[in-house]
């Protein structure tokens, strides 16, 4: 969902031209996790889908993952031009999230 938005930005935004292999996908991937986590969060605030897709799309141009979110200080919000609200916003439901992915991703490897 993100991608169809962001494309390749991160590749414009380096200058580079980078060769794409299938990317491994784990568990605990944290760019996978935090588009998941993103698509997850934003029904509970419908208004504000765009909004949190571009909060996750500036985390992960900066280098953060979902893993990250608890660890963000305030001015890493701001160079991320990511309003405090929002951040609170990201950081308030990461917790639950996370608890129901392990239940959801242990169901599914039995």
């Amino acid at each position: 969902m993100i991608q169809q938005y962001f494309g390749n930005a991160r590749d414009d935004l380096l200058g580079q031209d980078l060769v794409r292999s299938s990317p491994l996908t784990a568990e605990g991937d944290d760019d996978i996790n935090m588009t998941l986590y993103i698509e997850w969060l934003s029904p509970k605030h419908p208004t504000q889908t765009l909004e949190l897709s571009l909060c996750g799309a500036a985390m992960k141009e900066h280098g953060w993952g979902f893993s990250d979110i608890k660890q963000i200080t305030r001015e890493d919000w701001k160079d991320m031009h990511i309003s405090l609200g929002y951040a609170r916003k990201l950081e308030k439901h990461c917790k639950q999230w996370a608890k129901l992915r392990k239940w959801c991703c242990s169901c599914t490897m039995r």
